[in-house]
C-alpha cells in the first residue's frame, strides 16, 4: 500500500470517528433535552398546584414573581413572566385597597360603611376565600360575644370572640378579649363567681377600644352596679 492509499484509509477512519461522534453527541443531546423537558413538564405540574392553593391575588403574584426569578429552564421561565404580566394590574389595585383599609382602621372614625364597600372590593382579588377580610361577619360575632359575656356564659363568649378575629384580623379589641377569658376561664366556671365584676372591669378598662356603647354601658352597670 503506497502513501496515497495510506492518506485514503486515514482519511476514512477520520471522517467514520467524527461521524460516530457526532451522531453520539446528537442522540444524548436529543436525550437530555427530552428528560429535560420531561422534568420540566413535572415542575410545571407542582408549580400550578402551588398557585391554584393561593388564597389572593398578593400570594399569586409573589409565587409568579418568585418563579419568573429562579426558573432555571427559559420556556418555563417565560411562561411565569407572561403569567405575572397578566395580574400585576390586579395585584396593584389590590395594594392600593390594602393601604386604603389599613388607614380607616388607623383612624377614630366610624368608617364601617368605607371599609365594608373597600372589603367588597379586595373580595374580588381573593377568589371567593375572604375569611379574615369579613367585617360584618366579624361585628355579628363581636356583637354576640359581649351578649355571652352580660350573660356570663364565659366558653360561649370565647368561642364568639374567636370567630369574630377568625372573621377580621385585628378586629376591635375581641383578640385581647377572646385571650384574657381564656386565660380566666376557671375563675369564671359559674355565674355566681365573684370574678365576673373584676372582669368586666378589667375588659372595660384595657380592651374597650371601639367597644360598641350599648354594651358597654350594661358592662359599666355590671362591674361598678351593687
Amino acid at each position: 500500500m503506497d502513501r496515497f492509499d495510506q492518506y485514503i484509509e486515514l482519511f476514512k477512519w477520520f471522517i467514520s470517528s467524527v461521524a460516530i461522534v457526532v451522531v453520539t453527541l446528537i442522540i444524548d443531546t436529543g436525550f437530555r433535552e427530552r428528560e429535560t423537558g420531561i422534568n420540566e413538564m413535572k415542575l410545571y405540574s407542582d408549580y400550578v398546584d402551588v398557585i391554584l392553593k393561593a388564597n389572593n391575588i398578593e400570594e399569586r403574584y409573589k409565587l409568579a414573581d418568585y418563579f419568573a426569578t429562579v426558573t432555571p429552564t427559559d420556556r418555563l421561565r417565560v411562561r411565569w413572566i407572561e403569567y405575572r404580566n397578566t395580574i400585576v394590574e390586579s395585584y396593584m389595585e389590590f395594594q392600593t385597597l390594602k393601604i386604603k383599609e389599613a388607614q380607616l382602621l388607623a383612624s377614630n372614625k366610624d368608617v364601617s360603611k368605607e371599609l365594608i364597600e373597600i372589603q367588597n372590593k379586595m373580595k374580588k382579588h381573593e377568589g371567593g376565600l375572604v375569611g379574615s377580610h369579613n367585617i360584618e361577619l366579624a361585628t355579628e360575632w363581636e356583637a354576640n360575644g359581649f351578649d355571652f359575656l352580660i350573660k356570663k356564659d364565659v366558653v360561649s363568649a370565647i368561642d364568639a370572640f374567636k370567630k369574630s378575629e377568625e372573621s377580621f384580623h385585628g378586629f376591635h379589641s375581641v383578640h385581647e378579649i377572646y385571650l384574657y377569658l381564656s386565660r380566666n376561664k376557671l375563675v369564671l366556671n359559674n355565674q355566681d363567681s365573684k370574678g365576673w365584676k373584676k372582669v368586666y372591669r378589667e375588659i372595660l378598662k384595657r380592651y374597650s377600644w371601639k367597644m360598641p356603647e350599648e354594651q358597654k354601658s350594661i358592662l359599666n352597670r355590671l362591674a361598678y352596679g351593687e
